[in-house]
């Protein structure tokens, strides 16, 4: 039988209880740990060629006088995303 609130309504609510929040609201210092990145089609598969994979921890190491690119530390490396990227990744606060 089939469940009734579907895969994605299952998965909000795992991503609800825990402190998740999307990689944009993060501000300069905040660490996380990546769960999902919500982005399609190309946006998506560069995302991910960049290191940003579930597991991966981030790093903000800081946010443009505008808010718009943000700098993050991951795996290693120091990457800008924009804020509409950001916000398709969602991470666990730690």
């Amino acid at each position: 039988m089939k469940n009734p609130i579907g895969d994605e309504g299952r998965e909000a609510k795992i991503l609800r209880s825990v402190n998740t929040r999307a990689l944009s609201e993060l501000q300069t210092g905040e660490k996380g740990k990546v769960l999902r990145t919500t982005a399609k089609g190309p946006v998506h598969r560069r995302i991910l060629e960049m290191g940003v994979t579930p597991g991966a921890e981030i790093f903000v190491k800081g946010v443009a006088p505008l808010g718009d690119p943000i700098e993050v530390l991951v795996r290693g490396y120091h990457l800008s995303l924009r804020k509409e990227e950001a916000a398709t990744i969602f991470v666990e606060v730690v």
